[in-house]
């Protein structure tokens, strides 16, 4: 029986000694280097950061990504980040270890950020000197290209982001033209800045009224208040010319439906909205717009739509 008690007593103690050692336990971290200071957040446009590690052993890096390089001299590792061309941000992660211990430190860097503000750009210009302005807020490097056919009369000068586009003076009574091209990183915008005037002769090509398709010289004459007035010639003889009012403002004009073309014998004629499924409507809610496009030779067209 007393083998008995204290085997039992024996048992109990071991629980006891148990229970009590789970409850006392602390998780220890492992020890890591002493990193006083990390400058490892970056722009798009890159750069270069430093970590300052206190430590009496010889340090070693090594980053995660391959457009972040790092090199260490004495307590300081330098991290050189590379522009990032890209609109996503991203991140990284660079090693240091003195043979001993080891700290994993972060770097991260936003991505491309571009806005061009063109609300004060001049799409269009008479033949006179001209110049206008556009903003440019970029967190990367920029380049604007002129074409090269369009130097000799278009230049710009960029002032901390405002770049102003100057235009000499049109005497070749010519209309010109030219898209301008402003990459930042991956971003590319095109901006069409013409000169010349909408008053004039211009060749036009279009169905008439068999379906045939017709090349003719259209004159547009200044009404004053942004109107003017197309002239076509007359679909056949003792017929009146068509004329077509329109309004115009920085490259863009636009005719009404259902305005008045002139007067044939007694008859009035207007002009008509036709749609592809053969419908037809004077409603003058309904108005054709176009605006210039700019193809690479310099020649400019618009088509009506």
């Amino acid at each position: 029986m007393k083998k008995l008690y204290s085997l039992f007593f024996l048992l109990m103690g071991l629980l006891c000694l148990t229970s009590c050692g789970d409850d006392d336990y602390t998780y220890t971290a492992p020890e890591t280097l002493n990193v006083t200071k990390a400058d490892l957040y970056f722009t798009s446009s890159g750069g270069t950061g430093n970590i300052e590690i206190k430590s009496n052993n010889g340090l070693q890096a090594t980053s995660s990504v391959d457009w972040c390089t790092v090199s260490v001299s004495g307590g300081v590792i330098a991290a050189k980040v590379a522009e990032n061309t890209s609109i996503e941000s991203r991140a990284g992660t660079i090693t240091v270890s003195d043979g001993v211990l080891t700290s994993l430190v972060a770097v991260y860097q936003e991505g491309l950020a571009c806005t061009i503000d063109t609300s004060t750009l001049k799409i269009v210009n008479d033949n006179g000197v001209n110049s206008s302005y556009i903003t440019i807020d970029s967190s990367s490097s920029y380049a604007i290209n002129i074409p090269s056919y369009a130097t000799s009369w278009l230049s710009c000068i960029d002032e901390a982001g405002k770049v102003t586009f100057n235009l000499t003076a049109n005497e070749t009574e010519v209309p010109r033209a030219a898209n301008v091209i402003i990459t930042s990183g991956e971003r590319k915008v095109t901006l069409t800045i013409a000169q010349y005037e909408f008053a004039g002769t211009w060749t036009a090509d279009f169905l008439n009224s068999k379906g045939v398709s017709t090349t003719e010289q259209v004159e547009i004459a200044d009404l004053g208040n942004n109107k003017f007035e197309l002239k076509f010639k007359a679909p056949y003889a003792n017929a009146p010319n068509p004329v077509f009012q329109c309004t115009y403002a920085n490259g863009t004009y636009k005719i009404a439906n259902g305005t008045a073309m002139g007067q044939y014998a007694v008859y009035y004629l207007f002009g008509i909205f036709s749609s592809e499924d053969g419908y037809f409507s004077w409603d003058t809610s309904y108005t054709y717009s176009s605006s210039f496009d700019v193809a690479e030779d310099c020649i400019i067209s618009s088509v009506w739509r």
